[in-house]
């Protein structure tokens, strides 16, 4: 359910008859790790024009998220977290998944990442990070991921090229809310993460720094977990190159759910 430019999901399987939303009492977990749980989950693609600046609704389907399990996952900096896994489905057919761990009040999203949203480049990655995406006991921002590559070898419009990536991702925690799905309320807690990744692009004459910057919003449900998650779109421009290109946003939100207990 979980869904980045980084990394995409809020697993799925579509399941006849769900008619309730059932949410545990005296529980401050935001994870649920049951296996079999499922959520039915609305989304809708963002797009801004460019030159009116006018957001409009696309492309809106329904999917949904099932809870297969659990499993030990290490990430690229050898930091290793049982992690409950999500499954996406879409018409019946796996199109992503998700780890996701709690540690007390905090809970962290296994991220793979990349800069496959920068049209024309293949091959650049910084490997795979375990996340602190959300914190109840949180005060101020917290800097999730700062890490960079250097000398990278890309593939540009089918022309080799050396590059320099910068990733950093910083959260905090932005109040609270109560939602209502599917007739019941659900107590949530907002956080706000935002992205800044700049590759820098060795041309031979010089070098060309392209950044990407957005923010994503995300609800985490008392008992329930992944609620409701917002991005807006945006647009890059690369003056040194002559171009630049739009980054669709997304909102997708629970309209249904079944906890197994």
């Amino acid at each position: 359910m979980f869904r980045f430019l980084l990394a995409v999901s809020f697993a799925a399987i579509v399941i006849a008859g769900c008619s309730s939303s059932t949410t545990p009492a005296g529980t401050s977990s935001y994870l649920v790790s049951t296996t079999g749980t499922y959520f039915i989950n609305s989304n809708v693609t963002l797009e801004k024009d460019s030159a009116t600046g006018v957001v409009s609704e696309v492309e809106p389907y329904e999917d949904s998220t099932v809870v297969t399990g659990k499993e030990s996952k290490t990430d690229s900096k050898g930091l290793t977290k049982t992690a409950v896994v999500m499954v996406t489905y879409l018409n019946g057919a796996p199109t992503d998944t998700n780890y996701v761990a709690e540690d007390g009040a905090k809970i962290y999203l296994f991220l793979d990442l990349s800069a496959a949203s920068v049209p024309g480049v293949d091959g650049v990655s910084l490997g795979t990070r375990w996340t602190l995406i959300a914190d109840q006991n949180a005060t101020a921002e917290w800097t999730a991921i700062t890490d960079s590559v250097s000398n990278l070898d890309i593939d540009y419009n089918g022309t080799a090229l050396k590059a320099d990536v910068g990733v950093s991702v910083k959260c905090k925690k932005n109040g609270t809310e109560n939602l209502t799905i599917n007739g019941a309320l659900v107590e949530t807690i907002k956080y706000q993460m935002t992205y800044n990744i700049t590759m820098y692009i060795n041309i031979g004459i010089a070098v060309v720094p392209i950044p990407v910057s957005f923010s994503s919003e995300i609800w985490l449900g008392k008992g329930v977990g992944l609620v409701k998650q917002i991005q807006q779109p945006s647009t890059v421009t690369v003056a040194a190159l002559g171009f630049g290109f739009d980054i669709p946003g997304y909102r997708t939100a629970v309209i249904k759910y079944k906890i197994v207990s």
